[in-house]
């Protein structure tokens, strides 16, 4: 018996943005990134146009997201002030935000990846996905 189909779609993104912790999550001086952010969002059952979601709308939500945090130091926004701004921390926070915004969808943000350094990326995944 052949298992029940997955559709994805990923969408992929920027944002610019410092923080102060280093990769042992030590605090260190203010450095900025050029984070690498990409969103997948997945569903067993294809729209009416055989889609998964409205890719542009996913990017949207995800570059709207995102402005809160663009061009400021990260641990100045309020949602990480307890946090900190690592890769892991920024994609628990941005699944958390549109995961939230999509639950009532047919489809859900399954997976947050985010890379602060070239070739290195850290994915977060929602607890209903596979």
């Amino acid at each position: 018996m052949r298992a029940p189909a997955v559709f994805e779609v990923r969408i992929e993104t920027t944002l610019s943005a410092s923080h102060r912790c280093d990769a042992e999550g030590k605090s260190v001086p203010s450095h900025r990134h050029e984070w690498t952010v990409a969103v997948t969002a997945r569903c067993s059952q294809l729209d009416r146009i055989a889609i998964v979601v409205d890719f542009r709308k996913l990017r949207a939500d995800t570059d709207r997201l995102l402005e809160e945090l663009s061009h400021d130091d990260i641990e100045e926004h309020r949602d990480f002030e307890a946090e900190t701004a690592t890769p892991i921390g920024v994609a628990t926070w941005i699944l958390a935000r549109l995961g939230r915004s999509y639950e009532t969808k047919p489809y859900e943000v399954a997976a947050v990846t985010v890379g602060c350094d070239p070739g290195i990326s850290f994915t977060v995944t929602s607890e209903s996905a596979g």
